[in-house]
This record gives structure tokens, sequence and C-alpha cells, in this order.
């Protein structure tokens, strides 16, 4: 077995080398599972994926409805991984003078962006807007199924939907920590 040290030196027989130091490699022929040591944060563990070109319409009340379609869900493998979750695609339809907001929520209890949510429409009269962008690293500290839900909410009092018959993508990534 050969090995090849900073670009120029081969050595053989490298069962017999013992406290070598650090080898430092560019690249490796292989499957790399076998690999030990490595560092593990930054691995992605496991990606889902939900997609639905479903249109909710709402009434703009100020209050934040749940759109089900839009849903996925994840068993994190630890408890200390981190899940990534990110929105796109699709389109708010909206009435005369109504602002939108999006936001994602865990487990249809916590809002992951707060009271304002994490994405905005506007329109000064009729038609559509978007798409929707979103992104967010949570911590959601379980090894238990945990969803993530899109929600929305729009005022003053007029009509909006969300989706409008084009594909919106929610993706849910878990990250080794």
């Amino acid at each position: 077995m050969a090995i090849q040290v900073s670009g120029t030196e081969v050595i053989s027989n490298a069962r017999n080398i013992s406290n070598v130091g650090t080898v430092t490699a560019t690249s490796f022929i292989g499957s790399g599972a076998s690999l030990t040591n490595l560092p593990a944060g930054g691995k992605v563990l496991q990606v889902v994926q939900a997609q639905s070109s479903t249109q909710y319409n709402y009434n703009g009340d100020y209050t934040w409805y749940q759109s089900a379609n839009y849903t996925v869900s994840i068993t994190p493998s630890s408890a200390t991984s981190k899940i990534l979750i990110m929105v796109q695609g699709g389109r708010v339809e909206l009435s005369a003078n109504i602002e939108v907001s999006t936001t994602i929520y865990r487990n249809n209890s916590v809002n992951l962006f707060g009271s304002l949510g994490g994405g905005g429409h506007r329109a000064l009269g009729s038609g559509f807007a978007g798409p929707c962008s979103m992104v967010k690293l949570d911590s959601p500290s379980t090894t238990s199924a945990t969803s993530y839900t899109l929600w929305n909410k729009g005022w003053p009092s007029s009509y909006y939907g969300i989706g409008s018959s084009t594909y919106m993508t929610l993706t849910a990534m878990e990250i080794a920590v």
C-alpha cells in the first residue's frame, strides 16, 4: 500500500509506519465509508421535501392560518442536530391594498420567525406577488418526529390566496453539529 504525502513523497508499506503525524489528502479513490476521526459538524444526515400547488384562500384578519399541504416532517437522529428549513416558490394572489406575512411553525406551536413572520408580500392593487423564499436554521433539541408547516396572515380585512397554482417547496435537512 502506498501513501502520497504533501503531493510529492511516496511511502510504501504504510502498515508498518506509526506516529507519522498528519496526512492531508486533496483527493482519494473509494467510498470513504471506513474513514475515521472526521469532524462531525456540518454533515447533511437526511433530507425530506414536500411540494404542493394547492391554493388556500383566506380573509385578511391579522390571524395566522395553517397551510396544511405545506408541511414536512423529519425525525432528527440526535438531539443536538440542527434542522435547516427552506421554503421556495409559489406565489400569493392578493386583492387590493393587502399585506401578507408568511412564517414556519414547528409542530404547529412554535413560530420560527416570530409575530412578523419571515416572508412578506404587499399589494397596492389586485394581482400576484411572489415567489416566497425563506430559510431558517432550527434547533428542535429532540429525536422525536418534528413537523414544519407554512402559516400565513394578511391585513387589513381582505382576500388573499397562497399557492395560486404554482409549486411551492418545503425542504428540511438534518445537519450534524
